[in-house]
């Protein structure tokens, strides 16, 4: 299984890549917690902490089998998001043990992190916070750290940003 994910601290140009990796034609597999977010018309500082853990668990659940089942794909995030926006929950170390064992299991072939830019834009489902921003973006580089999982830091413009992931990606292996 060959997969590459795409991850972020939000506010990174994430979508608009992801977007424009597609009309390249790459197999992308869409963000697991934003879908389910935009399902349930909730966004994560209106659920509860017992909500929140268990909304955690559930995108972990969502995302690993979308995973599984999709071989040759682009990730819009991945189970090393999930865990980052967790640390201040009860779930964090279960999930983090379960997704220690799911990579040793099902490791990434390449992972792309791309760098926050300043400017946040309200979404609805986005937090605003550049505080926040930082601390998550912070979180995701940490566990790519601690998993030994090998990154490539992706900053500049979006064309810079599109641009570096198709230079590092073996294209023949993950266009449709």
């Amino acid at each position: 299984m060959e997969r590459i994910v795409v991850t972020w601290a939000f506010n990174s140009w994430k979508t608009t890549t992801i977007k424009l990796l597609r009309e390249e034609w790459f197999n992308i597999c869409e963000e697991t917690a934003r879908e389910l977010l935009i399902n349930m018309k909730k966004r994560p500082e209106d659920f509860t902490k017992e909500e929140l853990e268990a909304f955690q668990k559930e995108v972990y659940f969502q995302q690993v089998k979308k995973e599984i089942l999709h071989k040759w794909h682009v990730f819009d995030s991945s189970v090393i998001d999930i865990l980052a926006y967790a640390e201040d929950t009860d779930v964090y170390n279960y999930l983090y043990d379960v997704i220690k064992w799911y990579l040793t299991q099902y490791p990434y072939k390449q992972v792309f992190l791309l760098k926050p830019i300043t400017k946040i834009e309200d979404d609805w489902l986005r937090h605003t916070d550049s505080e926040f921003q930082r601390i998550i973006f912070n979180r995701i580089k940490k566990i790519l750290e601690d998993f030994d999982i090998n990154y490539i830091l992706v900053s500049g413009n979006i064309k810079n940003r599109l641009q570096i992931i198709l230079d590092n990606i073996k294209w023949h292996e993950y266009k449709r």
